[in-house]
């Protein structure tokens, strides 16, 4: 066990967040009777946390409540928490340890306990420490969250949800920063510009609205649709807003004026939309189908067709080539995006079939680094995916009822998502 003592750039952020949101119990000395007294062992430490802030990094800290220790021992156990064993001491005073040489496949837990020359306190409550686990939670009382987004610097998170508001948090301190108003009804779909500037927003009072979010305002009301807006997506641009709803079509507007440039007919509702990295594919989700369409004019390029269930969700990939898509029947489908030679049909041959949910499949988001897919269901779980293996890797399960929308940070190393138990937690640390 080492104490790093260094950074680099790479683990700033992460670094500054971990602190940020453990700070709740640093620098606090508990109130007065609560500590050791004179001739008495020390008062145990309180709010013990636990973090991986990088591949291999380990940040504890806790809540010093005694102001009569000679120090700290730290205790570990490692995959289980029964068995633990003496770590490290630290100096009286001391509130975090950084630990280092850590694996990311494993599960680490800590305890600590204050001592003296009178003896040793009680050991703090057990912290966990392990990949995917909840760092943050934000939660209303009185509605569910219905979608999420990260910003594009990664500080903060945008929601909607179902009492018509839009609220920002911080992921840096845990902190509502403000809230937009103006919806008539629930806030089903959230999506966020690359250019940082503009934010969108769907309704189910049938309307789409973009915001500038630098100066806090609304920009333009889009009224296009004659029935619920499920879904949105900016093209990699930022120039460009794509919106589905129930009435069957996608509208494409022009994200800097508000026009109204396209609209899309299909056949049956529309779920999910998606651009491809390069802006020259839009797929949207329509029944138990995928609809490719070239957004630059709106002709139907081809369809994909797996199997016999509804598709509730689409998301390319990074690099462009695959896409992802989730079902009514909770699997997630894998298909090659190679179609230059395909145009016109109707493709049936996905790459290969995931399986692990037990409930149909609201959201899928690829990880900005590719190296992550994830799927949040109706089964109140996320289950993140290796998409180059094509296989499993996790499944996080904090939510206690629907999960509706999920979204990876910039960075890759944290997920938020959306839940119908009216939280939007956010989960790390991916590698």
């Amino acid at each position: 066990m080492q104490i790093r003592r260094y950074f680099t750039s790479a683990a700033i952020f992460s670094l500054i967040l971990a602190m940020a949101l453990l700070s709740g119990c640093r620098n606090k000395k508990a109130p007065v009777g609560t500590s050791g007294g004179e001739g008495q062992p020390p008062y145990k430490p309180a709010n013990l946390r636990a973090l991986f802030i990088s591949e291999t990094e380990i940040l504890l800290t806790w809540q010093d409540r005694s102001d009569n220790e000679d120090g700290f021992e730290v205790h570990e156990s490692v995959n289980d928490d029964t068995s633990f064993y003496h770590l490290t001491t630290t100096p009286p005073n001391t509130d975090s340890l950084w630990l280092r040489d850590k694996s990311r496949d494993s599960t680490y837990y800590y305890r600590v306990q204050a001592f003296n020359e009178f003896g040793q306190s009680l050991f703090s409550d057990t912290a966990e420490a392990t990949k995917g686990a909840v760092i943050l939670t934000f939660e209303r009382q009185d509605s569910p969250c219905l979608s999420v987004s990260y910003c594009p610097d990664g500080t903060e998170v945008i929601s909607g949800w179902g009492d018509f508001v839009i609220r920002v948090w911080s992921v840096i301190n845990g902190d509502l920063i403000r809230i937009y108003t103006g919806h008539e009804n629930m806030v089903t779909a959230i999506a966020f510009s690359p250019d940082s500037v503009h934010f969108a927003s769907g309704s189910n009072d049938n309307s789409v609205r973009i915001w500038n979010f630098i100066e806090r305002r609304m920009k333009y009301t889009l009224m296009g649709h004659i029935e619920f807006v499920n879904c949105l997506a900016f093209s990699p641009d930022g120039r460009f807003l794509a919106s589905g709803s129930i009435d069957r079509t996608v509208q494409i507007w022009k994200v800097d004026t508000g026009e109204h440039l396209l609209t899309l007919y299909d056949t049956t509702r529309v779920f999910s939309v998606a651009y491809s990295p390069d802006g020259r594919y839009l797929a949207s989700a329509v029944g138990m189908k995928v609809r490719i369409w070239d957004p630059s004019n709106g002709e139907a390029l081809l369809t994909l067709l797996g199997e016999d269930e509804y598709v509730n969700a689409v998301a390319f990939s990074p690099d462009g080539e695959q896409l992802a898509t989730g079902s009514a029947n909770g699997t997630v489908a894998l298909w090659n995006t190679r179609w230059e030679d395909r145009i016109g049909e109707t493709v049936h041959n996905y790459e290969i079939l995931l399986y692990g949910h037990e409930d149909s499949i609201f959201d899928v988001a690829y990880s900005p680094n590719g190296r992550y897919l994830a799927s949040g269901s109706r089964d109140d779980t996320i289950i993140i995916w290796d998409p180059v293996e094509r296989d499993y890797s996790m499944t996080l399960s904090d939510h206690e009822v629907a999960v509706y929308s999920i979204d990876f940070s910039p960075d890759s190393h944290y997920l938020a998502s959306a839940s119908g138990d009216r939280t939007v937690k956010i989960w790390g640390y991916f590698y």
